[in-house]
């Protein structure tokens, strides 16, 4: 019997820690895309890459149109584009903000980690 308490009591303390520690967003819950331009640009978002970081995966391509093939559903014109979306796992759900601006992205990012 007292095992039995014992095992509730833990369960009960580990589900109730979880609930408490959970935050608005996990850690790395964005991916950014960036198209074009420089690829250094990819550096500007190490910081958010990090552990703990807002961002779980960073990817730079630099053939615009290697871009439109391997993402058609998304368009731009104009050279850095940059892509952050919400993923739920490891995969793109939806589409949070889209922009050429790098200094714009950060800022998105910087009050999500």
């Amino acid at each position: 019997m007292k095992q039995i308490v014992l095992f509730l009591f833990l369960a009960s303390a580990a589900i109730l820690a979880g609930a408490c520690g959970a935050t608005g967003q996990s850690s790395g819950s964005y991916q950014v895309l960036i198209i074009g331009g420089d690829e250094t640009l990819s550096g500007a978002f190490s910081d958010f890459a990090g552990s703990g970081g807002p961002v779980g995966e960073l990817r730079y391509i630099a053939d615009p149109e290697e871009a439109r093939k391997e993402f058609p559903k998304y368009s731009f014109e104009e050279v850095p584009a940059i892509f952050i979306f919400e993923t739920g796992g490891s995969e793109m759900k939806k589409l949070m903000l889209e922009t050429n601006e790098v200094e714009e992205a950060q800022a998105f990012l910087e009050g999500k980690d």
